[in-house]
């Protein structure tokens, strides 16, 4: 085998690795998405999903709230929508929240441990929506997380 050829064997077997690892983590981002919208119940939505050159998947997800659920059509609403990073190492994925930074690790034989990630994605946006309040009320607020209302 040549020097050359040595060269494209290795390029063929790192391009394979990498081509399954993006795939792992879409197929997990997918999961991830698919089991919050059973968590909240409601609808979620994703944008593209794109890996950076550290092997971070990133996706955005956006979800609307309504003032009044049951009467969606005749309500005020906003929509919500938050970045989230994928990493795979070995056997867990690393799951971040941004703008917030967040990172949570989850086993691949225990992906139970999701619902952390979502009880933080619920803990915030309550929280955010507190603080809003309390500047809507004169109150002196402690945190001013960026989502306006």
């Amino acid at each position: 085998m040549s020097k050359f050829e040595e060269l494209c064997k290795a390029y063929a077997a790192a391009r394979k690795q990498s081509i399954e690892y993006k795939h792992s983590c879409q197929d997990f981002a997918d999961f991830l998405v698919h089991r919050m919208i059973l968590y909240f119940e409601c609808p979620i939505e994703t944008g593209e999903m794109d890996v950076d050159e550290d092997g971070y998947l990133f996706f955005n997800i956006a979800m609307t709230l309504y003032e009044n659920p049951q009467e969606p059509n005749n309500s005020a609403l906003e929509r919500l929508s938050f970045t989230l990073s994928i990493r795979k190492k070995r056997n867990t994925f690393v799951v971040s929240v941004y703008p917030y930074g967040n990172s949570f690790t989850i086993p691949r034989d225990d992906l139970n441990q999701l619902d952390r990630v979502y009880e933080f994605i619920d803990n915030t946006i309550t929280a955010i929506y507190e603080e809003k309040l309390k500047l809507w009320l004169g109150e002196e607020a402690s945190i001013d997380l960026g989502i306006p209302f």
